[in-house]
């Protein structure tokens, strides 16, 4: 029995702990690769987001189509228009399925002119239609913004212009952070000249 103790006794003896160093250098590689891992992470949530505002834009694009074929006109909204605001444009055009029917479920923000909750981390515009405006070029034309909740990331838009057809673009940024009426190429959907 006492021949056992000692036995146990010398072999935790010989057994030897960790050092300090040892802990640290195991905790900055798990550090490291926990940062590494975040950021791949946060660039793919980044791009998944990105990816799902395209399709959204593609979805309002192809609805805006599909009226312009029943009716020979786009909806518009404005003073002299079919719709007062924007939010009654999208709820006709989500309760007539040219919109996906989850679009009647956007917060409109009467101050703003912005619908939230269509796609996440993006606030929508549907910019209101303006004959005068020397960028509209044909009355038949229409923009569609969705600028991001954060600076991280360029405004998204889709619309149409006279000579180029059905484009997605992304506003070109400037010192005030942007317009709409100056575009680069993003995506090009149906037509469109290069920049």
């Amino acid at each position: 029995m006492i021949k056992g103790h000692r036995k146990l006794l010398s072999q935790l003896k010989n057994k030897r702990g960790y050092t300090l160093i040892e802990l640290m250098t195991v905790s900055i590689i798990i550090s490291i690769l926990a940062a590494i891992s975040f950021a791949l992470l946060s660039r793919m949530r980044t791009q998944a987001t990105e990816t799902s505002a395209m399709s959204a834009l593609n979805a309002i694009a192809t609805g805006y189509e599909m009226y312009y074929y029943h009716y020979s006109a786009y909806p518009q909204w404005g003073p002299d228009e079919l719709f007062s605001n924007p939010k009654l444009l999208l709820d006709f055009m989500s309760t007539e399925e040219y919109f996906p029917t989850t679009f009647r479920k956007s917060e409109y923000d009467p101050i703003s002119g912005y619908m939230y909750g269509i796609v996440t981390d993006y606030a929508l515009e549907i910019v209101m239609f303006d004959p005068t405006d020397p960028t509209v070029g044909a009355t038949n034309t229409y923009f569609v913004i969705l600028h991001p909740y954060n600076f991280q990331r360029d405004a998204l838009a889709i619309g149409t212009n006279a000579p180029s057809g059905w484009v997605a673009v992304r506003p070109r940024r400037g010192p005030d952070g942007g317009d709409y009426r100056s575009y680069n190429l993003y995506t090009p959907i149906r037509g469109g000249a290069e920049d």
